[in-house]
């Protein structure tokens, strides 16, 4: 018999209402005002009739890792998508050169890396001897690239006098974190020797 004075203890959604609660505490301490979706899951080391036979508290709990795997709700979610400029070479190194003469075309080829339609502006070359290296041949400038697709820049070095030569090669476009792609250029330019003497008569 119940003792008297003392009402009789009631059982309640005990459970249901401690989930609730830890879900409640989770959202409100959680970094930033995000909404987070709390889920479980299972593996081939739970059965699912072992999983049946447990609250929904307890699936959460006892399932295998044994905590909470909670995924972001904010924002959509989406993929950004830019353009990506590659360039290779990085550098071009033409060796040695003779004066009034050109040496083989060198290829510079360049690679839409992103995942949006690259842009490609004028290239051009600048630097101290900018006047003896050449662009021969350029299917890259105001071109637009699909993502995966490259274009090529041929480049020429022909000194007009003798010492170490060096330019670079710029390349703009609308990538949004390289708006200018550069090409280091150098070679040295040779003296030809001079002419044997001219017999004498």
């Amino acid at each position: 018999m119940p003792e008297q004075g003392r009402a009789p203890m009631k059982k309640t959604g005990g459970t249901a209402a401690g989930l609730a609660v830890v879900l409640a505490l989770l959202l409100v301490l959680l970094p930033g005002q995000a909404q987070y979706q709390a889920r479980a899951s299972s593996s081939d080391t739970t059965s699912r009739a072992a999983l049946a036979g447990m609250s929904v508290l307890d699936r959460l709990v006892h399932a295998p890792g044994g905590f909470f795997s909670l995924v972001s709700a904010t924002g959509d979610n989406s993929t950004v998508t830019e353009p990506d400029i590659s360039v290779s070479p990085a550098a071009i190194d033409f060796g040695t050169v003779v004066v009034g003469t050109s040496s083989p075309a060198q290829t510079v080829t360049i690679t839409n890396s992103g995942t949006a339609n690259l842009t490609i502006g004028t290239a051009n070359i600048s630097g101290d001897s900018a006047a003896e290296f050449h662009i021969e041949s350029d299917n890259a400038s105001q071109q637009t690239l699909a993502p995966s697709v490259n274009a090529t820049i041929q480049i020429v070095f022909s000194p007009v006098s003798g010492g170490t030569k060096s330019a670079t090669l710029s390349i703009p476009s609308n990538d949004p974190d390289q708006p200018t792609a550069s090409v280091s250029l150098s070679g040295v330019g040779a003296i030809p020797p001079a002419p044997p003497p001219a017999p004498s008569p």
